[in-house]
Parts: C-alpha cells; sequence; structure tokens
C-alpha cells in the first residue's frame, strides 16, 4: 500500500526535470520505504510467528530474502 502511496505523490508532485527532481526522490524514498517493510516483515515473520507451519516460515524466509535482493540491485543501478 506504501509502494502505491509512493505512486500517487509522484503523479501529484508533477513531473520532476533535471534541475527539479523532488519529485522523483520523495516518490523513491516512500516506495522503497514500503517495500522495505515488506521485506522486513517477511523475514522476521518467518522467525517470530508460531503460529504457521515450518513449509510457510521457510517460503516467508525466502521470499524475503528475495524481494530484500532484488530492491538493494535496484537501489544500486538507479540514481535514487
Amino acid at each position: 500500500m506504501i509502494f502505491f502511496l509512493g505512486m500517487i505523490m509522484s503523479f501529484v508532485m508533477g513531473p520532476s526535470t533535471s534541475t527539479y527532481t523532488l519529485p522523483s526522490q520523495v516518490s523513491s524514498v516512500v516506495k522503497l520505504g514500503g517495500m522495505a517493510i515488506v521485506c522486513l516483515s517477511m523475514i522476521l515473520g518467518s522467525f517470530f510467528v508460531e503460529k504457521i507451519e515450518r513449509d510457510a516460515k521457510i517460503l516467508l524466509l525466502i521470499f524475503g530474502v528475495i524481494l530484500l535482493l532484488v530492491n538493494v540491485v535496484l537501489m544500486s543501478t538507479y540514481q535514487y
């Protein structure tokens, strides 16, 4: 949900130019923050939630780590 909020903020703040990059920077921070919350909740949930099965915990951990690695790669390749 926070990811889509970041996309909406980008539209509301208007287009960014080469000198005015604030809309894209704010949007990127909100979107990446939302994805970080999703990744961390998946990883931490796989360790601390006791009422789910072992297979579901392993899947949460794997998908959380994969999403985290994808986000790190995207953050390192883009400017913002």
